[in-house]
């Protein structure tokens, strides 16, 4: 059994990639290792995330020239704390995320259609299943982000805590407050979930089809991910604006009127480019370490039988 388990732990040096089903996986070692790669990936693409919030919701250049001028900025007025803001609110949404990779596992597993429709529509769904919760906890977080971003008059720059955020948030609109923008992220997050999952698809067949000889799978996965990202980026990045001013700026303002008030102000083009490097900067690594540390927690999750049924195959 050891050779075979060996064996297997070799399989991303093969031509060809083995599908690991859902229930080929040990869930308590993917409940518990999935988040913590995942924490891990958090860290480092936070400040871009961070810097395209503040890119977004800015009226033209009013603080930052852009995405290097932000980054030095922050750092100058802020230190490295201010690429951080509301992080630590940020990380409960990884429980949703479990949420979205369940759903998207099992929805993969029962769609009868062809992988990239399945991909498509898997991701479709997980992610509407996980915006009930995540949208509560990104209004409050990128609340965070906003803060501090000029010098107050002490020298010091505002800090606020999610419990004052939220406090603030529900007396001024109550319940529906934190729901600000809902609508916005679903037409966000929806069709970028399943733009990913099925350019991800793709890209694995366009670049599995061109590489060389005993190239390892991770490599073809660690190409597709942010291939994937970039066009799942450009193709939303019009619905993440007016979700990322809707949930930072809250009034009345509908998704009409944002989008009204964007193209007036900026023109038609910003729609496809304000934010977009930062945005850029946080999904290509995203898109790298969540395909591969994707596949490496299924290989690292699969019951003992299963990869004994693998091996066998």
């Amino acid at each position: 059994m050891s050779e075979c388990i060996a064996q297997q732990e070799e399989i991303i040096h093969q031509e060809n990639i083995k599908h690991i089903s859902w229930d080929d996986l040990d869930k308590r070692k993917y409940y518990t290792i999935g988040p913590t790669i995942m924490l891990g990936v958090r860290i480092i693409v936070y400040p871009p995330m961070l810097i395209k919030t503040r890119l977004q919701v800015q009226k033209h250049k009013s603080n930052y020239n852009g995405t290097l001028d932000a980054f030095r900025k922050i750092y100058k007025y802020e230190g490295i704390r201010g690429y951080y803001k509301g992080f630590g609110t940020s990380t409960l949404s990884m429980f949703s995320g479990q949420i979205y990779i369940t759903t998207f596992e099992v929805i993969r597993e029962k769609a009868p259609t062809s992988q990239a429709s399945k991909s498509l529509i898997a991701g479709t769904v997980a992610s509407l299943a996980g915006q009930t919760l995540t949208v509560p906890i990104d209004i409050i977080s990128q609340k965070q982000m906003m803060y501090g971003q000029r010098i107050q008059k002490d020298g010091q720059p505002k800090l606020t805590s999610a419990y004052s955020v939220a406090q603030k948030i529900f007396r001024q609109n109550g319940l529906r407050g934190f729901y600000k923008g809902y609508v916005a992220s679903i037409l966000t997050y929806t069709p970028n979930s399943g733009i990913w999952w099925a350019a991800y698809y793709k890209f694995t067949q366009f670049y599995g089809s061109m590489r060389p000889a005993g190239t390892p799978d991770m490599v073809i996965q660690g190409m597709s991910g942010p291939s994937a990202a970039i066009v799942a980026s450009w193709l939303t990045n019009p619905n993440d604006i007016i979700r990322t001013r809707l949930q930072v700026e809250g009034g009345k303002d509908t998704i009409k009127t944002t989008l009204l008030k964007l193209i007036k102000e900026e023109g038609v083009l910003s729609l496809w480019t304000k934010g977009l490097t930062a945005r850029f900067l946080s999904a290509i690594p995203s898109g790298f370490f969540l395909s591969v540390s994707y596949e490496l927690v299924k290989k690292l999750s699969m019951k003992p039988e299963a990869k004994m049924k693998q091996c066998d195959g």
